[in-house]
């Protein structure tokens, strides 16, 4: 499969907010392999995973992110399993996007049917960067050591619907630990919400969302507490 994607502005120059024609997907894939209920995936994909909060491609933006590496996906009944890692496509105007082996995805996820009406995700993410993935801007910790950053994200989603299809309801909430440039990681984050489809013809929805993450609330404790 290929997917070829040009975002710059019609009547504006190029900037860091525009992409030139470039691949964002280009990989092959194998379905079934001996009738197993597998897919793998081997090149350049984008990762849309879950309700997109934590890894998407981003495709509602002029810059759409892609990642390269292998992907693994196998359906078991009412299970649903994924696991991958790739590395970050490093997007420059004027070059072939290149995969940035200095910042590495990984991960592993599984969602089941917990219910009538009801599923439940639960995953666990990681994230590599070297300390001079960015020359410019090596990543420093608090106290303005060097180093890489090491940084695992587990996580749940539980959601589904109320009573009828018109009524849906989601909670997702994740941690971070791991270590960046000497510091320490402790970080959270959640997401809630509750939607209601008028069963009409335009079928509009109307939703209240919650969301927050933590924050980091001394810059000298050696403790990295940003999500």
């Amino acid at each position: 499969a290929a997917d070829i994607t040009d975002g710059r502005e019609m009547v504006h120059d190029a900037d860091s907010n525009t992409a030139e024609m470039d691949i964002t997907q280009l990989y092959l894939g194998l379905n079934r392999p001996g009738g197993i209920p597998l897919q793998i995936r081997l090149g350049r994909q984008n990762w849309n995973i879950g309700s997109r909060r934590l890894i998407s491609s981003s495709s509602w933006g002029n810059k759409k992110r892609s990642w390269d590496g292998i992907m693994a996906e196998a359906d078991f009944g009412q299970a649903h399993v994924l696991a991958s890692g790739d590395s970050v496509v490093d997007m420059e105007n004027g070059k072939f996007d290149h995969g940035k082996f200095d910042e590495i995805l990984w991960g592993t996820l599984l969602n089941a049917k917990a219910g009538e009406s009801v599923r439940v995700e639960v995953y666990l993410f990681g994230l590599y960067k070297d300390a001079y993935r960015d020359s410019s801007k090596p990543i420093r910790g608090e106290n303005g050591g060097i180093g890489s950053e090491n940084r695992m994200t587990p996580g749940f989603r539980v959601y589904g619907n109320i009573s009828s299809p018109e009524i849906d309801w989601e909670f997702d909430g994740a941690f971070q630990v791991g270590c960046r440039a000497g510091d320490s990681i402790h970080a959270f984050a959640f997401a809630s919400s509750v939607g209601w489809t008028l069963p009409i013809d335009t079928s509009p929805r109307i939703a209240l969302e919650v969301t927050y993450a933590s924050g980091d609330p001394d810059s000298e404790d050696f403790l990295e507490q940003t999500f």
